[in-house]
C-alpha cells in the first residue's frame, strides 16, 4: 500500500523546484563536462617507475588501494566478499617442513626477517605451539599437498579438506609456490610452499614476492609498472613495494580498516615514512 504522506512530500517537493526545464538541462551538461574534465585531467600512474611513484604520493596511493586495502577488481588471491588492510599483530611462529638445502632455508629466513624489520614484526623459528606460519619446502608440489602432508594441511585447518582443495585449485605445473592465507583481517595462518632447492632466477623471487605477500599485501592483474606485484612479472620486490609494506604496518593503521578510512591520514603517514626511509629500508 502506497503512503499517502510519503506521496504528498513527493509531490510538494516536485512542486518546490521552480527551475525551468531548460535551466536543469543545462545544469545536467555542466555536471557532465566537469566529470568528463575531471577524468582527462585524472593523473594516469600506469607508466611511472618505481622511483617516480614512490616520490609521488598519490601514486602511492593509488598503489596502496589497489594492493592493501584489497579495493580493486583485479585482485588475484584475496576473497573479494571482504574488503580492509590485512596485517599481523601477533608474533609470527614457524615450522617448516622437508628436506631443503641449506642455501634455500637461509634464503626464506633471509626475507622473512628483512620484511619483518620493515613491519616491526617478531618472529620466531622451529616452534612447536601456537604455530602459525607453515612453510612445506617440496620438489613435488601436487604430490606433497594431497599425499604426503595432507594430515598435517587438514590439522591446521581443523579437518576443513576445503584448504587442500584451495591450494590444490591453486597449483599448476609452472608452479615454484604457492601461499595460502588466512584471516579475519588479523592475520590468522600462513600455508607456503617453497622449492626445494636454491636454483634459478624464478624460484629465487617466487620465494621473495611470496614471502613478501605473507605480510598482507596482495597480486594484480593490472599492469602496474611501479610495482612488481603485476602476476606476469618476475621481477625482484622494489623499493616502493617496501613502503606499501610500511605504511600497512604503521600504528595508525588497525586491520580491518578500509581506504575511505585511512585515506582521511595517508598523506601524513606517506610524509612520516618517506622522511625516515633510510632508517627502515632494507636490501634486497
Amino acid at each position: 500500500m502506497v503512503n499517502e504522506a510519503t506521496e504528498k512530500n513527493k509531490h510538494e517537493h516536485s512542486e518546490g523546484v521552480n527551475t525551468p526545464s531548460g535551466g536543469r538541462i543545462v545544469f545536467a551538461i555542466l555536471i557532465i563536462l566537469i566529470t568528463s574534465f575531471n577524468k582527462v585531467n585524472a593523473e594516469d600512474y600506469s607508466n611511472y617507475s618505481s622511483n617516480e611513484c614512490l616520490n609521488n604520493v598519490d601514486c602511492v596511493w593509488e598503489a596502496f588501494v589497489k594492493l592493501v586495502a584489497n579495493e580493486s577488481d583485479e585482485i588475484v588471491n584475496s576473497d573479494k566478499t571482504f574488503s580492509g588492510i590485512v596485517k599481523w599483530n601477533k608474533t609470527i611462529n614457524v615450522k617448516t617442513f622437508g628436506n631443503p638445502d641449506k642455501k634455500q632455508q637461509d634464503e626464506f629466513r633471509y626475507y622473512l626477517n628483512k620484511f619483518a624489520k620493515i613491519t616491526n614484526s617478531k618472529v620466531k623459528y622451529n616452534q612447536r605451539k601456537a604455530i602459525n606460519y607453515l612453510v612445506f619446502y617440496s620438489d613435488n608440489i601436487e604430490k606433497d599437498i594431497l599425499v604426503t602432508y595432507s594430515n598435517i594441511l587438514l590439522k591446521a585447518s581443523d579437518g576443513n579438506s576445503n584448504l587442500i582443495n584451495s591450494l590444490y585449485n591453486s597449483y599448476n605445473d609452472s608452479s615454484d609456490c604457492i601461499l595460502n592465507i588466512r584471516h579475519d583481517y588479523e592475520m590468522g595462518g600462513i600455508i607456503l610452499f617453497l622449492p626445494e632447492k636454491y636454483s634459478n632466477k624464478n624460484s629465487i623471487i617466487c620465494t621473495q614476492k611470496n614471502v613478501y605477500l605473507s605480510f598482507g599485501i596482495d597480486i594484480t592483474k593490472e599492469n602496474l609498472s611501479y610495482s612488481s606485484l603485476d602476476q606476469d612479472k618476475n621481477e625482484k620486490i622494489t623499493i616502493l613495494d617496501q613502503l606499501l609494506l610500511r605504511i600497512l604496518y604503521n600504528p595508525k593503521l588497525k586491520a580491518g580498516m578500509r581506504a575511505s578510512e585511512i585515506k582521511v591520514f595517508f598523506n601524513e603517514i606517506y610524509n612520516e615514512e618517506i622522511n625516515n626511509i633510510d632508517n627502515w629500508r632494507v636490501i634486497l
